[in-house]
């Protein structure tokens, strides 16, 4: 292989897996966040809660049960 095909291979495969590396860190993210929201329901706690929109702001949001 050499040429543009090498260069088509690569670059290919490249994206391939860092997709799938961007999917599986993604997917452990979203688990451990719903983990510590089931624990801090639970314990009847106050959760701290940072959203982030597209252009960079951050929202803290206090929500308190129980």
């Amino acid at each position: 292989m050499y040429g543009l095909f090498q260069t088509t291979f690569y670059f290919g495969y490249m994206a391939l897996f860092s997709l799938a590396l961007g999917i599986m860190c993604g997917q452990c993210s979203v688990a451990a966040s719903r983990i510590v929201i089931a624990l801090e329901i639970a314990r009847g706690g106050i959760l701290l809660v940072l959203v982030a929109d597209c252009n960079g702001v951050v929202t803290t949001l206090w929500v308190t049960f129980g």
